[in-house]
């Protein structure tokens, strides 16, 4: 679900356009061999990750899942075109993350590059609809330019909205709120600061399978509880209990993997409660809501060379579901984050569906777009039960929050997720490398 921080830059039309052991490797070393038994609460993709490397180095794991499906934020639907269409996290963020490695070992590593030419990309603003070159010439770019390339710290911690100064043009805030789940007037510049993705490389790509064929071969030999909401967890220095809708289990040690939007829900108990810097790293930092809007029409309406847009409007920032592919169905897909991002969540389906039809109608000037609508959804993250968010965000004065939820409680207790990762967050690969770095810490 988010946009290569460093590829930013190449959609604004100022150019032409791991640190951790990857791969079937990552699944098989790193963890010690061990024989505890492990719960790993969610079989999202940290979950799997953890769940997989551990099983690899010989202990027993159980996965207890709440959906009926796993994957968590990553949920690809292949009903509504002949090729996949992401209704969670969407894109490979950068040409070195551990993610490639995965692929080539699951022979899915056949991909497609995207959002790496501003001669396909728009701006809206001022009610124009506007294309390269004339993008090139927006000052707004020169803000993003000047946040991609932060790197000095302030003695105190500032919102990106006061560290840019002046006036922000929308649009430019809703490529950052899309971004990184929240408005720059709620976003810390040391938060920034500390998500460096090292590492990460260059450019954005899709998986040509979906990102639902990586889920399966995570999960494959695993076994996984589906349809399995945990209620409760009690713990001591030795062991866990794990309750469940249905069942009650023991273990060696619990890894949490619950999105930082249940966490902070209280939707899962634990007994004794957990330590005071972990409930005020929970509370500290932001469950973001970033949601999507699916779109299919009866055909296409916009310009053959249009890959993807950003709009001063409510749904901020659209691309094309199927760009690049031979079997493209006429798909668009919104993503909003921020104030936007938590509007639309508290809105009817319906009405959601609405406003995209108008903004586009706006945007394309065009006035027959109700009628040619073949299906629309609202994916709306953050009325999910078991994600109640879209992905994390830090707000002003709670830098360092990451470090403390990913840290273990003693030797039972042990935390994972896109949240917890103190340097990708808020990505697939952030959540697989906190997944293998939980795993390891269970093990020492």
């Amino acid at each position: 679900m988010k946009l290569n921080r460093r590829d930013v830059l190449k959609l604004a039309g100022l150019t032409m356009f791991s640190t951790a052991t990857s791969g079937l490797v990552g699944f098989l070393k790193g963890a010690k061999a061990t024989n505890r038994r492990i719960i790993v609460i969610g079989a999202g993709m940290a979950g799997l990750a953890a769940a997989g490397r551990l099983q690899a180095a010989g202990a027993e794991v159980i996965v207890l899942e709440a959906r009926d499906r796993i994957g968590g934020r990553v949920h690809t639907d292949y009903t509504l075109a002949e090729h996949p269409v992401e209704l969670g996290a969407e894109y490979i963020h950068g040409d070195g993350v551990p993610t490639w490695d995965l692929l080539e070992s699951a022979g899915l590593d056949e991909t497609l590059a995207t959002l790496n030419d501003d001669r396909n990309f728009a701006v809206y603003t001022d009610d124009r609809l506007l294309r390269y070159p004339e993008t090139f010439d927006l000052d707004g770019w020169a803000l993003i330019e000047r946040l991609e390339n932060a790197s000095r710290r302030p003695r105190h911690d500032i919102s990106l909205a006061e560290w840019l100064g002046g006036d922000v043009p929308a649009w430019v805030n809703h490529i950052i709120a899309s971004d990184y789940a929240a408005d720059i007037d709620q976003l810390s510049l040391l938060g920034h600061l500390e998500a460096t993705y090292a590492g990460d490389g260059e450019g954005d790509f899709r998986i040509v399978a979906g990102y639902g064929r990586l889920v399966e071969w995570m999960a494959n030999g695993l076994d996984i509880r589906r349809n399995s909401p945990v209620e409760r967890i009690e713990y001591d220095a030795d062991s866990a209990t794990v309750v469940t809708n249905s069942a009650t289990l023991q273990a060696d040690a619990v890894i949490v993997t619950l999105p930082l939007g249940v966490l902070k829900a209280g939707d899962v108990i634990f007994d004794p409660p957990l330590p005071v810097s972990k409930q005020e790293a929970i509370s500290g930092l932001g469950a973001g809501a970033v949601n999507k809007i699916i779109l299919k029409f009866d055909a296409p309406f916009w310009d053959a060379s249009l890959e993807a847009l950003v709009t001063e409007l409510q749904t901020q920032l659209w691309w094309r579901a199927g760009w690049g592919r031979g079997d493209e169905a006429p798909i668009l897909t919104a993503l909003i984050g921020g104030r936007s991002g938590a509007n639309l969540s508290a809105m009817p389906d319906d009405a959601v569906i609405d406003i995209a039809l108008s903004d586009l109608s706006r945007m394309f000037r065009r006035n027959d777009l109700v009628s040619r609508l073949v299906e629309g959804r609202f994916v709306n993250w953050g009325a999910d039960p078991y994600s109640r968010m879209g992905y994390s965000y830090v707000p002003v004065g709670s830098a360092g929050q990451r470090a403390s939820l990913a840290s273990p409680v003693g030797r039972t207790l042990y935390f994972a997720g896109e949240a917890a990762s103190i340097t990708h967050p808020a990505t697939v690969h952030g959540a697989i490398l906190s997944g293998w770095r939980a795993a390891d810490e269970v093990s020492r």
